[in-house]
């Protein structure tokens, strides 16, 4: 899973994160060369890596499956039908199970029921923009479980790895 510096700065990431991917890359400045999200992940960390995805062109259902992946581990906290609804729809979605209206759709209903981190980390789910549901996803959990952050690491290292071997295969 790749993007390019270029990318990247064409999100507006926060001057701290940028200044110091590009010393992590031993980059001065952006440029369309391939970086890896794994390469981010190891110079910059788990949350720089993350806000990254929105930057990667393709794997929407990996990214997406990724933040249902990271509502699912604090969803026992929560009695939101609605969000529970939202992060169902978004894994059907994923799976191409369901439509983008019924998406949308699910995105709006559990809008309804966003109080803190618990409901915003099950509604992020369902955001359009796969890159953005899973940095919202994986942020609002993480500050919900602070041991999260070791889990979501690994989780999204396995993901990049199988993606990394399907290639190769």
């Amino acid at each position: 899973m790749k993007t390019t510096l270029n990318l990247i700065c064409d999100q507006n990431p926060c001057e701290d994160g940028w200044k110091k991917l590009l010393k992590g890359l031993g980059k001065r400045t952006s440029d369309d060369d391939p970086v890896s999200i794994a390469d981010v992940l190891n110079c910059s960390g788990l949350s720089d890596a993350l806000w990254c995805l929105r930057a990667v062109d393709g794997y929407e259902k990996e990214k997406r499956l990724y933040a249902v992946w990271c509502a699912k581990q604090i969803q026992h906290l929560n009695d939101s039908e609605h969000c529970f609804h939202s992060m169902n729809t978004a894994e059907k979605y994923a799976h191409g199970l369901v439509s983008e209206d019924d998406l949308y759709a699910a995105n709006d209903d559990a809008w309804k029921d966003v109080k803190g981190d618990i409901t915003t980390t099950l509604w992020a789910t369902s955001i359009p923009d796969a890159g953005v549901a899973a940095y919202d996803a994986a942020s609002a959990s993480a500050r919900v479980c602070k041991e999260l952050v070791e889990a979501q690491e690994k989780e999204l290292r396995r993901m990049l790895n199988a993606l990394t071997a399907a290639r190769a295969a």
